[in-house]
């Protein structure tokens, strides 16, 4: 068997062993689009697959990882919807954005761009960014969830150095984040009981 056809088989099952529902039935929708793939466009989900990660620069969404992926958090949630959606529009219109979100589980960000795309959102969601730490290119599930991203990879603070260090850095390569207030926090960035600011990466 060569490596398209395993790499058919094998993305589908890994995706439907992380739902509680019926994986056959969902090994079964994911490989329906992998199927429709050529061996040349899944040689490019094979290269993304290998690369991510791997320097520290932007990566885009794999085109395909991305449409299986949605179908993937698709069996994930029953219901969904979206509320305010017109602030995301009107946010668009005048210029880059910031989107600072509650971050509860590593499942957020891939389904808050499947959400997105679901109530007409999608030009939205293929603009998004997420800043990603480095776990989420660590084991192939989260691998094959952030190849469905566009994706900016930071460095994990509590892994490398004090937090003092950690954001001198940060302003350092993204001047940016020099005029935004730290009070306000931020992805990755949570408090603990006495109101300190520690840095989270995930």
């Amino acid at each position: 068997m060569d490596a398209a056809a395993q790499l058919r088989i094998a993305m589908p099952a890994l995706l439907a062993r992380h739902i509680a529902g019926d994986e056959a039935q969902a090994t079964a929708k994911a490989k329906a689009i992998m199927d429709e793939y050529s061996d040349e466009q899944i040689a490019t989900v094979a290269a993304t697959l290998m690369e991510l990660g791997s320097e520290q620069r932007l990566y885009l969404a794999n085109r395909y990882c991305r449409a299986m992926v949605r179908q993937w958090i698709g069996e994930v949630f029953i219901e969904t919807g979206i509320k305010g959606g017109e602030h995301l529009r009107n946010a668009k219109q005048a210029g880059n954005t910031v989107l600072i979100c509650n971050h509860q589980s590593y499942i957020d960000t891939t389904a808050t761009d499947a959400v997105l795309f679901w109530h007409g959102y999608g030009d939205i969601a293929d603009r998004v960014v997420a800043v990603a730490g480095p776990k989420v290119y660590e084991d192939p599930f989260r691998r094959v969830a952030t190849s469905a991203l566009n994706t900016l990879p930071v460095p994990q603070s509590s892994r490398i150095r004090g937090r003092r260090a950690t954001e001198a850095d940060s302003k350092h390569r993204f001047p940016v984040l020099e005029s935004r207030p730290t009070e306000l926090g931020g992805p990755g960035v949570n408090r603990d009981s006495r109101g300190r600011r520690a840095t989270e990466a995930d």
